[in-house]
């Protein structure tokens, strides 16, 4: 499934004028070796509410799965402390009306240094230890842009997405010169040839984590990361609908049966379902009253509500 060229494009122009975890690269002085990889996600409304996607010629359907190479998100750079997510979108953020403050007051250096930053949440693997798996890289808009002139640049001349991302793709070589006077030289990116980049496991793929549904990525007045608001106004069909409708069964089989009629019978079942197009198992743990909390097999937790779809296994 090829990415949608045509937003991506339109999110390049941006990018040009746009000026520690275990699980988190980051971009060391120098030359940096990374392998990107794409990864599957179901567009819901909400992600139109997030303005993840906007209405317009090239957005996806509410309902279908997509591929995607980034999650954009804001951030707040504050010397002496760790970044700090926009939470509210500069909707009373306090961050963000400090920094027009500033900005006000002729501070024009502390201002731009203190208001929102994008940055992009990208599924890597550092080629230099390639043996730590996959990594989340957060990109500026100067690399990022960077990534794709490069990637725009071997599909016009025909080289097929698998053979730039990917397990089987190619090395994206980024270089941080850190302290350069010239900010349009800060980062530098090309990419390796086909034969200069090592094949990496298949299964890496499957270890891809879909940014667009991460809570630490999300505004705090946000809905939920797991609600799905999807509504059949959207369409003719809802893409999280119950399952068909079984036989009808003994009324003292269905006594003993978990239901979601009777949402406290599920809990310790597990349950199948699928989560951009992969499909996952997990543990109900609990019902709070609308939503099942679950445990999948890495101990992530989800929630489902009466809407979603998933399978009791």
């Amino acid at each position: 499934m090829p990415l949608n060229v045509a937003r991506y494009k339109a999110k390049q122009k941006e990018t040009e004028s746009g000026g520690d975890s275990g699980d988190i690269m980051r971009l060391k002085p120098g030359k940096n070796y990374v392998r990107i990889f794409k990864f599957r996600h179901t567009v819901t409304k909400r992600d139109f509410d997030l303005k993840l996607y906007r209405k317009g010629q090239n957005a996806p359907e509410i309902g279908s799965v997509v591929e995607e190479l980034a999650r954009p998100y804001e951030v707040h750079l504050i010397s002496g402390t760790s970044p700090i997510n926009c939470f509210l979108n500069k909707k009373d953020c306090e961050h963000c009306e400090e920094a027009k403050d500033l900005l006000r007051e002729g501070s024009k250096q502390a201002g731009r240094q203190l208001r929102a930053q994008e940055r992009n949440a990208m599924n890597v693997v550092d080629m230099n230890n390639s043996k730590e798996g996959m990594k989340r890289l957060d990109l500026s808009p100067q690399p990022y842009g960077g990534v794709l002139e490069q990637y725009f640049s071997k599909i016009e001349d025909g080289v097929e997405e698998d053979d730039i991302f990917g397990c089987n793709g190619r090395d994206f070589i980024i270089e941080y010169n850190k302290g350069s006077a010239d900010v349009s030289k800060i980062y530098g990116v090309t990419i390796r040839d086909k034969e200069r980049s090592d094949k990496l496991p298949e299964g890496l793929q499957a270890k891809t984590k879909d940014f667009y549904r991460a809570k630490y990525l999300d505004p705090q007045d946000a809905p939920p990361v797991d609600e799905d608001t999807t509504t059949k106004e959207d369409g003719d069909k809802c893409p999280w609908e119950d399952k068909p409708k079984e036989q009808p069964k003994s009324a003292e089989k269905l006594k003993d049966e978990p239901s979601r009629d009777r949402p406290e019978s599920l809990i310790g079942c597990t349950i199948e379902f699928d989560d951009g197009g992969k499909s996952l198992m997990a543990k109900i743990r609990e019902w709070d009253g609308s939503q099942w909390k679950a445990l999948d097999e890495n101990g992530e937790a989800w929630a489902f509500d009466r809407t979603e779809k998933f399978i009791i296994k």
